[in-house]
């Protein structure tokens, strides 16, 4: 297995040069330091969601004999039968779980995205950019899947909705910050 570790190294990579050109261009230290926040959270996000990666022949091979998941492109649909299946075994946290996990892992991009790029402060903009982001994360496991010959991780367009809910909320906290940093009657266009 290939583990989730493996994006240590890029993403301090990116994160020194991101610092060395943030202070050529001298930029505030709050914003280098948001930067670099991105960038762990992009980390983050893509070792939790792409990893580990088999890699191991016979691991692979029982994977495709298994075939236990499938993916899953009708809304809703596995929320639904996720919830129905949990209730009826008493364990509806897990799927609670799951959907704020989702909700969660893509939030701060609607905190950091508009501080850091005046495109997205406004709320569609950073809105489509959190969708974008969630699909390429969807895209990345669909292929990982289709590479390995199984389902190895479900692309499901629930996971999109919930983490598209979950950027809005960051967004929210951005409008509230930035309403307390400069006052009320003032939002950075």
């Amino acid at each position: 297995m290939i583990e989730g570790n493996v994006v240590v190294l890029p993403a301090l990579l990116v994160g020194a040069t991101y610092v060395v050109l943030a202070r050529r261009a001298e930029l505030a230290p709050s914003t280098i330091w948001v930067g670099l926040a991105a960038v762990a959270h992009i980390a983050a996000v893509v070792a939790l969601t792409l990893f580990p990666l088999p890699v191991q022949r016979e691991v692979i091979q029982d994977g495709r004999a298994l075939q236990l998941a499938s993916n899953n492109f009708i809304p809703v649909m596995n929320t639904v039968d996720a919830i129905a299946g949990s209730i009826a075994a008493g364990r509806p946290s897990s799927v609670l779980q799951q959907t704020l996990g989702n909700i969660a892992a893509l939030a701060p991009l609607g905190v950091y995205g508009p501080f850091l790029w005046p495109r997205l402060r406004r709320w569609q903009a950073t809105l489509m950019a959190g969708i974008g982001a969630s699909l390429a994360v969807e895209a990345a496991q669909l292929l990982i899947s289709t590479a390995l010959g199984y389902t190895y991780r479900i692309a499901d367009v629930d996971d999109v909705i919930f983490n598209a809910a979950g950027v809005m909320l960051g967004y929210a906290v951005y409008r509230l910050l930035a309403r307390r940093r400069t006052g009320p009657g003032y939002l950075p266009r």
